[in-house]
């Protein structure tokens, strides 16, 4: 693998048709047939070193946008498309198989008020803080992003409500006090969190639970904020 990307150039007295695409075949980019000349040679490998270079940046540019396509700029987290995404294809995999999963959408309690006592740049360190600490403390098979401003999502497969919820406590508490001694702030900082949980229910779509996570967290936000909320009928 370290060596797969270089380019091969045969130099062989074999000059039959049958013998060059042999060599094509196994993966050469290209064919001296001896008796050759030095400067071909130079030129055919000066050649292959610029088309090698520029399709490495090719794949570079590639990446990055694809990289645009699906993150979120800020946080890092995955943006509110890219999410969807991601989050249609394993609610369609846990109805078929019938799995469990939730679906939590988390928001910063008086984050205006934030903005406006400390600035937008103390805002935005402060979401990008949020995002690593939630990175930091849900599963690599949890899906996080952001659906904007001060809010943010993470589906959770395989999940019951009481798994949920544990997790959803734990980044009440977490965030929190990782802001708190990140930044120093005087004025604490909270969130309100509503969850929403799919066990196969066939009147059930993606959308429904967006919705019950939604009602659960303004729930939440009346109830005095700072806490996570399952929805409940």
């Amino acid at each position: 693998p370290d060596t797969s990307d270089i380019p091969v150039i045969f130099i062989s007295a074999l000059d039959q048709t049958a013998d060059k695409v042999e060599a094509f075949a196994l993966g050469g980019v290209d064919y001296v047939t001896k008796p050759f000349q030095n400067e071909e040679v130079l030129a055919r490998v000066a050649t292959h070193l610029t088309i090698h270079s520029l399709r490495k940046r090719l794949m570079t540019a590639n990446a990055e946008l694809q990289k645009l396509a699906t993150v979120d700029p800020l946080t890092s987290l995955y943006n509110r498309r890219q999410f969807f995404d991601l989050a249609r294809s394993e609610f369609t995999r846990a109805s078929r198989y019938e799995h469990n999963l939730s679906l939590m959408l988390i928001d910063l309690d008086k984050f205006k008020v934030i903005n406006d006592t400390f600035g937008h740049s103390c805002g935005d360190r402060m979401l990008k803080r949020v995002a690593t600490c939630m990175k930091e403390n849900t599963r690599e098979v949890d899906i996080p992003g952001r659906l904007g401003g001060d809010e943010f999502v993470v589906l959770v497969p395989e999940s019951t409500p009481s798994h949920a919820q544990i997790l959803a406590e734990r980044l009440c508490q977490k965030i929190p006090e990782h802001l708190e001694k990140a930044e120093g702030l005087d004025q604490a900082v909270t969130l309100s969190i509503g969850i929403a949980h799919y066990s196969g229910e066939t009147d059930v779509i993606l959308d429904t639970l967006l919705e019950r996570a939604d009602a659960a967290m303004y729930q939440a936000k009346r109830a005095g904020r700072n806490r996570a909320i399952v929805w409940s009928e």
